[in-house]
C-alpha cells in the first residue's frame, strides 16, 4: 500500500494550483481574431524586404541613417544641435539643392568650381536660367573674392568693417560724370560745370579734354578750380595770336565722392 507523505501532498497541490491559474489567465486574455484569415493580419515589423512599410510612431536611430535613393520629407526637418554639430553635409560633385515652389518659380543653391550660385527657373520650364541672381566667387585669396548680383536693394551700404556707411538714396551721388563743351577761341577762358546732383560734400574731380579743330603748332593749357559740392570751373589758355586758336573741345570729367 502506497503512503503519501506531507511533502508529496504539498508539491501536488502547488502544481495543481499553478495549472488552474494558467488556464484561468489564458481564458481571460483570449480575444477572437478581428477577421477571417488572411484579412486583418498583424503589421509586419520593419525588415529587410523590398515591400514598402509605414511606421505610425516616431523612429529613433542612434547610429548613422544611410539613404541610397531619394529622401522625401512631408513636414519640417529638424537638426537637433544638442546632439552634436548642427550641420547637414551634402557630398557630391557640384552639389545642388532645389527649392520647388508649387505655385511659382523654383530656386536652386548650387556649388561648383569654388563658386556658390543662387539659381532660378524664370520661364518655369524645369531648369535654371542665366544670368544667375547671385554668384559668389572665392579663389582661395580673400582679395580676389567677389559677389555678382543683378540688382541690390538696401537701406545702407558700408565698408568691410561696417563703417563709412551711406544710405541707398545717396548712392547715385557717389560717382557722377559728364561732358562739358568749350567754344572755339583764343587766349584765356573758363566755363562753370554744374553737377547733375549735388554731392554731400566736395568730391574729387578729374577731366580729360578732347580737342577738335586746333590750328597751329602751339598747345592749350587746361586746369580746374573752384571745386565744390555743386560743380567746378574748367579753365583753359590757348595761343594769343589770331593765327592760333583752340577748337571746340569736349571736356570729359568724372567726380567721385568718398566720406
Amino acid at each position: 500500500m502506497r503512503i503519501f507523505t506531507t511533502n508529496s501532498i504539498f508539491v501536488f497541490g502547488a502544481a495543481l494550483f499553478l495549472l488552474l491559474s494558467y488556464q484561468f489567465i489564458s481564458a481571460q486574455t483570449w480575444t477572437n481574431p478581428p477577421a477571417s484569415p488572411p484579412s486583418s493580419n498583424a503589421t509586419a515589423p520593419l525588415n529587410v524586404g523590398s515591400t514598402a512599410q509605414t511606421k505610425n510612431g516616431d523612429l529613433t536611430v542612434n547610429g548613422r541613417l544611410n539613404v541610397n535613393n531619394d529622401l522625401t520629407a512631408n513636414d519640417v526637418v529638424d537638426v537637433n544641435s544638442s546632439l552634436g554639430a548642427n550641420t547637414i553635409n551634402i557630398f557630391a560633385t557640384g552639389p545642388t539643392i532645389r527649392y520647388v515652389d508649387s505655385d511659382n518659380r523654383d530656386y536652386w543653391t548650387h556649388v561648383n568650381d569654388s563658386n556658390f550660385y543662387v539659381l532660378i527657373d524664370r520661364d518655369q520650364d524645369g531648369d535654371w536660367d542665366s544670368p544667375h541672381p547671385l554668384t559668389i566667387r572665392a579663389n582661395g585669396n580673400s582679395d580676389n573674392d567677389s559677389v555678382q548680383i543683378n540688382k541690390v536693394w538696401g537701406r545702407e551700404y558700408c565698408d568691410w568693417n561696417g563703417n563709412d556707411c551711406f544710405s541707398a538714396s545717396g548712392m547715385p551721388n557717389m560717382i557722377q560724370s559728364g561732358v562739358a563743351t568749350v567754344p572755339k577761341g583764343t587766349g584765356t577762358g573758363s566755363r562753370t560745370v554744374n553737377f547733375p546732383r549735388a554731392f554731400p560734400s566736395t568730391p574729387v574731380v578729374t577731366f580729360t579734354p578732347r580737342w577738335s579743330g586746333v590750328t597751329g603748332d602751339e598747345g592749350t593749357s587746361w586746369w580746374i578750380t573752384n571745386v565744390s559740392s555743386t560743380g567746378f570751373q574748367v579753365n583753359y589758355h590757348g595761343p594769343d595770336s589770331p593765327d592760333y586758336h583752340y577748337g571746340q573741345d569736349n571736356v570729359m570729367w568724372i567726380a567721385v565722392y568718398s566720406n
